[in-house]
């Protein structure tokens, strides 16, 4: 991806990597549950 810089502002750049991941991730799930919700209702709607 990226190539790496020496220095002080390593630290920085990994953790900010990681908080990105972190909220990649939490979208990711946010959206599957949105799916899943929908997927039920409209399984319901269908049975209903």
């Amino acid at each position: 991806m990226a190539s790496t810089v020496p220095g002080p502002h390593t630290a920085e750049q990994n953790k900010l990597a990681a908080e990105v991941r972190q909220s990649l991730s939490l979208i990711g799930m946010t959206a599957l549950t949105l799916l899943a919700s929908i997927a039920i209702g409209v399984l319901a709607g269908r049975l209903g």
